[in-house]
């Protein structure tokens, strides 16, 4: 925790308990239900692999002065077919050459080709927020498997009622890192 604290921009965390995990898995679960940009619901993978992990830290951070990059990490699935993509801008410069590669922004690119016919296929897609590694935390012999996950605007709201952080300036925004402890050989 005391690693954790001592990262520039943040300015509170604290370790949840079993009922406040299952809060913001609720609040993450409902907001899943929602259809992202007209086109697909949404999987938090990086909330609840952080939520499954056995301790998780929730963190208010100055997103202006917090150096780790937490805004999530996206893809669109269609069972095992990715559909889109976050790319850098070396691909996307590469990707914008075919014509059936539609970017919604300058690095976020849907394959076109890759869309799933009809609405019932369409149903299956999801937007997923992709699970990060959180490496500042790297400890082989004392901590493991050591993810960060960005909740949703609702589960940012909840995170910050937890904690009593204030809500009004933008920069201030939330996230979660969740790690196992390794066991002793």
């Amino acid at each position: 925790m005391h690693t954790l604290e001592a990262l520039e921009g943040v300015i509170r965390l604290r370790l949840l308990n079993t009922e406040e995990k299952d809060e913001i898995l609720k609040v993450e679960t409902q907001e899943e239900n929602q259809i992202i940009w007209g086109m697909c619901k949404s999987f938090n993978e990086g909330v609840r692999e952080a939520l499954n992990r056995e301790f998780t830290v929730a963190i208010i951070v100055d997103s202006s002065r917090f150096k780790y990059p937490y805004h999530p990490r996206m893809e669109i699935r269609h069972k095992d077919r990715i559909v889109g993509e976050e790319v850098n801008e070396e691909k996307a410069a590469e990707l914008r050459k075919e014509k059936t590669n539609i970017f919604l922004w300058d690095t976020f690119v849907i394959y076109f080709g890759n869309m799933p016919r009809g609405p019932a296929a369409r149903e299956e897609m999801r937007l997923y927020y992709l699970a990060r590694p959180f490496e500042i935390l790297k400890n082989p012999t004392i901590i493991r498997d050591c993810v960060l996950g960005v909740p949703s605007m609702e589960g940012d709201a909840r995170i910050k009622a937890l904690l009593n952080a204030e809500t009004g300036r933008p920069e201030i925004g939330t996230c979660l890192v969740g790690y196992n402890l390794s066991k002793a050989q």
